[in-house]
This record gives structure tokens, sequence and C-alpha cells, in this order.
């Protein structure tokens, strides 16, 4: 009886330390380490458009998905399918991510001539889910107005429309953009723009400026104080004309370019129309 007693116990100890390995083998190590200040700070601010690779906010959402950095980033498509399948994950997150995502293929591409239309268009959605995420996500833009991520976000918006509209100006002709100041509206590749030009000060006769270049890529020399405007929209400059236009009688001469700022609105009243728009 006291053998029987025995060798149930026996056996019962070995089930449970079978078990308890099953268990631990199935959890993630988890560890805990100290970092510096300037550790914290890259982290949180290290993302596409300075580092060239996602930020630490993308990769939380990209691990639900149990892709590693290196494995995302190399199939960048596959992860951005596999994202855009987390519906049960919070919208926000999904949004965020996934306009970070659609940057950096722009960015890959930003040397393939042959993929002009392919880089346009992920320009077009990183802008296009940077735009939902502010204005048709969990929250309203004005609850998280201190929240650095929306900071990041509406960086990833001005930057793909500012590339989007100054990469296009170039390789259309001055004809095309005629027709969208004229008509309104102008197709480009698989999206049909519509503008309203009514607020650009160009002078009179002139329909569409001799070219458009990116605010941030000028730098002024000589001047003690620059006023720059900041925020949401795309910063632009537009080229007038070769040369300033000179008043003799006065001795000045008006500047040859006009400041601009572009908005691009994605049609659509809720989330899902604003993302299937073209």
């Amino acid at each position: 009886m006291a053998q029987n007693k025995e060798n149930s116990m026996r056996i019962f100890v070995l089930m449970w330390l079978i078990a308890l390995s099953l268990v631990l083998n199935g959890c993630a190590m988890v560890s805990l380490k100290q970092q510096t200040s300037a550790d914290y700070i890259a982290t949180k601010r290290n993302d596409v458009l300075n580092k060239g690779q996602l930020s630490a906010s993308s990769m939380e959402t990209v691990s639900v998905v149990g892709l590693s950095r290196a494995e995302c980033e190399k199939q960048l498509l596959d992860c951005i399918e596999k994202i855009q399948t987390l519906e049960e994950t919070e919208s926000d997150m999904r949004l965020a991510t996934l306009s970070e995502l659609w940057l950096l293929q722009a960015k890959r591409l930003e040397k393939d001539k042959q993929n002009f239309q392919a880089q346009q268009d992920a320009f077009l959605e990183s802008a296009r889910h940077a735009y939902a995420y502010l204005f048709f996500g969990a929250k309203e833009p004005q609850q998280r107005v201190l929240d650095s991520r929306q900071t990041q976000i509406v960086e990833y918006y001005n930057y793909a429309i500012q590339q989007f509209v100054s990469q296009n100006a170039k390789k259309y002709t001055p004809e095309d953009w005629r027709q969208l100041a004229e008509t309104g509206q102008i197709q480009l590749g698989k999206w049909r723009l519509q503008s309203n030009m009514a607020q650009l000060n160009l002078p009179d006769g002139m329909t569409w400026p001799k070219d458009i270049v990116v605010a941030s890529n000028l730098k002024f020399a000589g001047l003690r104080n620059v006023y720059q405007r900041d925020g949401f929209g795309a910063e632009l400059v537009a080229i007038l004309d070769g040369e300033p236009l000179l008043d003799t009688q006065n001795n000045f001469s008006e500047t040859n370019t006009a400041p601009a700022t572009l908005v691009v609105h994605f049609s659509g009243k809720n989330l899902q129309e604003v993302l299937h728009t073209h």
C-alpha cells in the first residue's frame, strides 16, 4: 500500500515537472536593463525620416504580427499587408504604423527611376494613412495634441506631400499643370487630384508657377530673423519667374517667389471611405 502511494507520488511529481517545463518553454524571456538619457531620446525620436528605419512605436505594432525589424524592413509590402489585417489592433496604432511603412517604401524607391509611379503611390498612401490617423482615428486631434507620436505623423504627412508635389512638378509639362489650374482637376497615375488655388498669390496672367520647391531645402543668409510657418501642411515655395520684378521708380524689387502651404484632403466621410479613395 505504501509502495503504491510512493509510486503515485512519483508519477504526480513527474507530471507536474513536465507541465512546468512546457509552461516555461512557452513563455518569452523578459529582461530589464538600464539605458542612458541619450539612448532613451534616440529610441523615442529615431524613425524613417532621420534614421531611415522604423520607429520604436511602429515596431510595437510590427511585433504583433510576429515580425522582427529586419524581416519587416526587408519585405515591406508583405509587412504592410499583414499590418492592414490587424483590425483588432487599435486603429491609431495601425494607421500610424502604415503611414511610416509606406513612407519607408517611397524612400526605398527614390533612386529607381523606372518605379516613379510606384514611389508616388507610396507617398500618397503614407499621406493618406497619416490623414486618416489625424482626423479619422480613435481619438480626436485635440485629445492627443501633445503626443509625440502625433508630431511624427504630421511630419510624415508633410514630407510625403512635399515630395509628391515637387517631384511631379518636374515630371509633368506646364500644359498639364495649366489644365489643373484651369479645370481644377488632373489625373496623375491612379489618383485624380482636384485643386483650389484661389489663395495662391500669383501675378496677373500667371496660371501656374515656373517651378515648385520644398521650403525646407532653402536657407537664407544675411537675415537676422526668418519667420517660417510650422504645423500641418506641406511647406512649398512657388518660383514665379527667372528674375525679380524690378520697380525702377522706387528702386526696389519684388521677390520672384511666393510661399505656399499645401494641404491634401482625402475624400470620405468615414475611415473606410478615406482609406479607399483615389
